[in-house]
This record gives C-alpha cells, sequence and structure tokens, in this order.
C-alpha cells in the first residue's frame, strides 16, 4: 500500500520566529513522507474558518494536517498520524485530544481514544474534511474550531459515529500559543464563549459524542 501523501496547513507569516521554528523541525523528522506545506494565513478579509479553506482547496495530499506554529517535531508525528487514519473507524487524529462527559468541559488526553483532536496538530483524510466542508467560516478566531472540525468530522456520513484518537504526542512539543497570549483576556472569554456557541447549536446534548 503506497504511503500517503501530507498536506500541511499552517500560517507562516503571523508569528515569523514560531513559523521558522516549526518549519525547521518539519525538514529534520519529515523522514520519508511527501510532504506539501501550504500557506493559511488569516488577513483582514479572511479569518480563521476561511484561511484555513482557502489553504484546504489547494491541498494535494491523501491526509491533511492543520498545525500551529507553537508545535514542534520532535519525531515521527506524521508516521504515527497516518497509522491512526489507517483504521477506517478513525475519522480524525492528533498528538492532544479532549475528552468530556458533557461536550461543556474538556479535559486533555494525550493517548487512546478522545472526543476531540486539539487544532495546535489536527490530521484527517483530505476527503472526509472536504466532505465534512472544512473549518466553519463562522470560526473568526481558532477556538473551539478543533472540536467542531473534529465532532463533524466523527458525525460525516453517520451511522456510525466515527473515532477521534490521539496519537503521537510524543513526537512533539508545544511553546507558547501566540494568538491565545495576544487576545485581551476579556475577549478570550467572549470570544471562547461564542465559538462554543457554534459548536453547541448543532452538538449539544450528544452523549454519544463524548468520552
Amino acid at each position: 500500500m503506497p504511503t500517503p501523501e501530507i498536506s500541511v496547513l499552517v500560517d507562516l507569516e503571523g508569528w515569523p520566529d514560531d513559523a521558522a521554528r516549526f518549519m525547521a523541525s518539519l525538514d529534520s523528522h519529515r523522514g520519508d513522507h511527501s510532504v506539501e506545506v501550504i500557506a493559511a494565513h488569516q488577513t483582514s478579509d479572511l479569518g480563521f474558518g476561511a484561511a484555513q479553506n482557502t489553504a484546504l482547496a489547494a491541498a494535494t495530499g491523501d491526509v491533511v494536517v492543520l498545525v500551529d506554529t507553537s508545535l514542534e517535531l520532535t519525531g515521527d508525528l506524521f508516521g504515527d498520524l497516518v497509522t491512526a487514519l489507517e483504521d477506517p473507524t478513525v475519522a480524525v487524529a492528533g498528538p492532544y485530544g479532549l475528552v468530556t462527559v458533557d461536550l461543556c468541559d474538556y479535559e486533555e488526553r494525550t493517548v487512546g481514544d478522545v472526543a476531540a483532536v486539539q487544532g495546535y496538530c489536527l490530521a484527517a483524510r483530505r476527503a472526509d474534511l472536504v466532505a465534512a466542508g472544512g473549518v466553519q467560516e463562522a470560526f473568526t478566531w481558532y477556538r473551539n474550531a478543533d472540536i467542531d472540525v473534529s465532532l463533524r468530522l466523527r458525525t460525516l456520513d453517520e451511522p456510525p459515529v466515527r473515532r477521534a484518537v490521539a496519537a503521537g504526542a510524543g513526537h512533539c512539543t508545544r511553546h507558547t500559543h501566540r494568538a491565545w497570549e495576544a487576545t485581551p483576556e476579556a475577549e478570550r472569554g467572549e470570544r471562547s464563549r461564542h465559538n462554543m456557541g457554534i459548536v453547541h447549536e448543532v452538538f449539544f446534548g450528544r452523549k454519544d459524542l463524548t468520552v
């Protein structure tokens, strides 16, 4: 079976030093993977969701990985993600997952089944992401868009509900998340609540999606 090609969607302009660190780690740890990098840069006209979808439209890989430049690869992370997605019951994978009992409050889990995958690094089949509509453009800020994408991927063509899996945390590390730190605390809270409201419009009460 041929090795899937990988498209990495990442904002290489917003935080240049972080982007340079991420790209250096990617160059050191891409191994035998065929990887294309596509810019997903936000502008005054393109919020987070729109920027991701513009990049997704240009992607050609079998697997698409949404990455934040706070991430640094330290090993074969992509190998773990590709392996996870070889299982047809898995819809989305990434090193940092989230578990929840109510789709309201979440805790991090880095191994095994999770409810959603965090946007530090979120991998899915390109065909599934396209079928799910990419990232909703109502998410002009990044927060909680990862939960929405994960749940829409898991429920694509249901039943059955597919799985989200945390894998690869041993092959990467996280640094300061600039978009979070650069946003005033009050604004962070307000925009986070607004974005969670978008998630809840569709998924609130779906106990079958909790882990």
